[in-house]
Order: C-alpha cells, then sequence, then structure tokens
C-alpha cells in the first residue's frame, strides 16, 4: 500500500490497479537508538468498504433495438454514469434496460442535438447540460451486476458514453 502522507482524504494503492479511498487517522514511528526511523505504523479510515479500480469509460453507438454486453469483474454490483449524446438529429426517447437485472430506465424529454443528458446512478442525479432532468427519468437507477450483463436500448439514435469503476471487497 502506498501513497504520500497527507491530511483529508487520500487514495491509498492497495494493487497496481487499485485504489481504497481513505483518511489518514495516525502515523507512528519506531525509532531505534542511534535514531534511525525502523518502522512505521500508519491507521487509516476507509470512506467505503470498497477499494475501486480506476474509472472505465466505453463508448457505445445504440439505435432501436441495440442489444450490448459489458463485462463487471469486480466482486458486487457497480453503480454507473450513463452520458447520452443524440447522433445525427434530437433524441426524442431514451430507455435503457439491464436485461441481467431486470431494471430499466426511460427518459421523455427532448435532447437536442449537441445536448449532453447524463443519469448519474452513483450521485442520483439526471442532468440535461446544466438543468435538471429528474422530472422526466422514469424507472430504476440501473447498475452493473457482478459478472457479465446485458442491455437493451430502445430510443433514438444516441452515442452512449458508459463510466465506471468496479468494486472489491479489501
Amino acid at each position: 500500500m502506498q501513497t504520500k502522507m497527507f491530511k483529508g482524504k487520500n487514495d491509498f494503492k492497495q494493487y497496481s490497479d487499485r485504489v481504497i479511498p481513505a483518511h489518514l487517522r495516525t502515523v507512528r514511528k519506531r525509532i531505534s537508538k542511534n535514531g534511525m526511523v525502523l518502522e512505521y505504523d500508519v491507521g487509516l479510515v476507509a470512506e467505503e468498504q470498497f477499494s475501486f479500480a480506476p474509472n472505465l469509460t466505453q463508448t457505445f453507438a445504440l439505435s432501436d433495438g441495440t442489444k450490448f454486453s459489458v463485462h463487471n469483474p469486480g466482486h458486487v454490483a457497480t453503480p454507473l454514469i450513463f452520458r447520452f449524446s443524440p447522433s445525427g438529429v434530437d433524441a426524442t426517447m431514451i430507455k435503457l434496460q439491464n436485461t441481467t437485472s431486470e431494471k430499466d430506465f426511460a427518459f421523455n424529454r427532448t435532447v437536442t442535438l449537441g445536448d449532453l443528458l447524463v443519469v448519474d446512478t452513483v450521485e442520483k442525479t439526471v442532468r440535461i447540460q446544466a438543468t435538471s432532468g429528474i422530472l422526466n427519468f422514469f424507472g430504476d437507477w440501473v447498475e452493473m451486476l457482478r459478472g457479465t450483463n446485458h442491455y437493451q436500448y430502445n430510443g433514438s439514435t444516441v452515442t452512449l458514453e458508459l463510466n465506471t469503476n468496479h468494486r472489491y471487497f479489501f
């Protein structure tokens, strides 16, 4: 486990591909008789019960009826951030279902060409640009279960940018 030691929140590396968001609680050092530091004892308080892999972003071109799969190698279900941008024309309907978990959501307001619809299942927010779209959001906060997840998209032609941090038990 390595990091620079600062007060406040730090990301402590657990493995080469995972970090633990934590606060430094204590640092004690044991010193030899000649004044050399022999070892440090570091106390951490983790903010979550998981370690996280770095952000992973995948991009999909979606049109009505498109099916696609995404794999979650983590130990538990992972919330997602969906970024939909219309392709070619305004998007008048966006509906996404995780057929593995049978959870889905729909957004029934027009997303204008050039705008970005962000459905953030981490923070539980829905936005078009800087405007809230929560009143036009129906359904579940779709997440990715452990293993391979299958999705089906119905609606206008869009580009989907899917962002996740896989979660692992310590």
